[in-house]
């Protein structure tokens, strides 16, 4: 009697779960939901392949999502592993893999995909671009052959069944807001069972599916700042609908947030960063009203930051180093010798005050980003009028002894400063400090000064997480 019992048990709940499997959840059949995850705004390339490296570094992050469904054991878990990164020294180009497991009651998806984007700056802004990126790849479905007739034709059309998958996306980004717009399956597979043959077709279809999202970078002070977030999803066998999501980031290393997705409920999540690793967990309330059970979830996500992938070119004018391209400043370690250089010429008792030509301005203003440092003498997060960078702090001297020897090029100005910041292992010799704006301008009338041609704009920051730089 028991052994009936048993069987009947295990009959009608296989039963249940290939019915969720290949009814309740057939978006997942063609592949997994790329917004599956609450920890995008961690890793905007799996929400968009147009934002592989948008963190500016390689990246990468370890993501497992479990939903726990009342009544059933093996309710649907998620794995993937992303990594991206920007190439070249102006980081306009970018790649990206993601590799994923989905498995749900008898029903197991595994894929594997590249990427690429594109940067590109209108107006020469770095502030102002739009992203456009790619993704290939393929996905294979795989079914639990345990107490399954792998001969029914519903389950045979979706059993050991390899297909193509190609996602393209877009992101406009002014200064601190941005919009996205993907089309997660540009190709999709027709499946039906024609008797006992199963009848496949593969067709394009760029609009079937489709992801659009907003959102804002408020930076309150120098260390809060919050992300609130809009998606929209329109999928043609999947969830559908409106999610809000809103992230308070402290002091660029703690974080926490609250989303609601349509239908499906709402989540929160906390986490942290160091240096070179991050942690984050989320939790999904439950929900009885999708399919009428209870199906909370839980989401972990481990992230690693390894660097950039090359260094830049540096330009030394005035003992400064600027880089001619899209940053400014970039160093080298103390270990490594400096190049000689050209002795700089002295500096005029009293300032040139006429403007520069603009035929002789050697490039345009920009603003460096580079993210702060952990030891207790680093500069804070802020924005910096720079006139040099130094490799160690006794050139750093020499060079505000010099300052202090030449009159000031404008007596609002501050006395020169020295700051240090680990994570280039430069010492920063600067005149002031405060909003962006107000640094811009005073950096723009500096530069007409004689001897401050190459003053540049720093913004000490390690904000990692979708910046979208």
């Amino acid at each position: 009697m028991k052994d009936t019992i048993s069987i009947w048990k295990r009959i009608t709940g296989t039963a249940a779960l290939a019915w969720l499997a290949v009814t309740a959840l057939p978006a997942q059949v063609m592949g997994p939901n790329p917004n599956y995850y609450f920890h995008t705004f961690n890793n905007l390339y799996q929400l968009n392949p147009a934002m592989a490296g948008s963190n500016g570094e390689l990246t990468s992050f370890l993501t497992y999502h479990q939903q726990v469904i009342s009544g059933f054991d093996d309710a649907p878990r998620h794995l993937s592993l992303t990594a991206d990164a920007p190439l070249g020294k102006q980081q306009l180009s970018s790649f990206g893999a993601n590799l994923y497991t989905f498995r749900r009651s008898i029903l197991q998806t595994s894929g594997m995909s590249g990427t690429f984007s594109r940067k590109f700056l209108i107006g020469g802004k770095k502030t102002h671009s739009l992203r456009l990126g790619v993704s290939a790849g393929f996905l294979h479905n795989s079914i639990n052959p345990d107490g399954v007739n792998l001969a029914d034709p519903a389950v045979a059309r979706l059993n050991g069944k390899v297909r193509p998958d190609l996602s393209v996306g877009a992101n406009y980004q002014l200064k601190h807001f941005q919009f996205g717009v993907a089309f997660p399956k540009v190709i999709s597979t027709s499946v039906r069972a024609d008797g006992d043959q199963t009848l496949s077709a593969m067709k394009v279809n760029p609009l079937g599916n489709q992801l659009f999202y907003f959102l804002y970078d408020f930076e309150i002070d120098k260390k809060w700042a919050v992300r609130p977030m809009v998606i929209y999803r329109s999928f043609t066998d999947a969830f559908s609908g409106l999610e809000l999501n809103a992230r308070v980031l402290y002091n660029e290393k703690v974080w926490a947030g609250l989303a609601y997705r349509q239908s499906l409920g709402a989540a929160a999540y906390v986490g942290f960063k160091s240096k070179k690793l991050s942690f984050g967990y989320a939790y999904k309330m439950s929900n009885s009203n999708l399919y009428g059970y209870s199906n909370p979830a839980h989401e972990l996500q481990l992230g690693a930051y390894w660097g950039k992938l090359k260094k830049k070119k540096n330009l030394y004018v005035h003992k400064a180093r600027f880089n001619k391209a899209e940053d400014a400043v970039a160093g080298k370690s103390a270990k490594t010798k400096a190049k000689p250089m050209a002795k700089a010429p002295p500096p005029a008792k009293i300032p040139d005050t006429k403007p520069a030509p603009v035929a002789d301005e050697p490039y345009k203003l920009t603003v460096e980003t580079v993210r702060r440092g952990d030891l207790p003498d680093d500069m804070i997060s802020g924005n910096y009028l720079v006139v040099s960078a130094f490799s160690t702090v006794q050139e750093a001297q020499k060079e505000v002894a010099r300052l202090k020897l030449a009159t000031q090029p404008d007596p609002k100005h501050s006395a020169a400063k020295i700051g240090h910041n680990s994570t280039k292992n430069l010492y920063y010799v600067y005149l002031l400090t405060g909003n962006m704006d107000e640094v811009m301008g005073k950096c723009h009338e500096l530069r007409t000064k004689k001897g401050f041609e190459k003053a540049g704009v720093l913004k000490i920051t390690n904000r990692p997480h979708g910046s979208g730089n």
